[in-house]
């Protein structure tokens, strides 16, 4: 299965994802783009639904997907998250 449910909410300097964990997964990868549905850079894994992007600049749209990985290959994000981070906090 795909990780699904991907929110990506917005901070000073930061991003914070989170997904719908997948039964038998063994970890998540996590990619990030500045443009929607293009060329994703590795950000890093995660065992959790969860990981925190600090490498972001403020006034920056950033995109994100998510895939599973098993020992049997990883698998495709059904979702792709998107956010701003800015000094003034959470984005309305």
């Amino acid at each position: 299965s795909t990780p699904s449910n991907l929110s990506a909410n917005a901070g000073n300097g930061r991003v914070d994802l989170n997904w719908g964990t997948v039964s038998g997964a063994n970890d998540y990868y996590v990619f990030r783009s500045v443009a929607s549905n293009a060329s994703y850079t590795f950000l890093g894994t995660n065992a959790a639904g969860s990981y925190p992007d600090t490498s972001v600049s403020n006034g920056t749209t950033y995109f994100y997907i998510v895939t599973s990985h098993n020992d049997q290959g990883q698998r495709g994000s059904q979702d792709e998250g998107r956010a701003t981070p800015n000094a003034g906090g959470p984005a309305p």
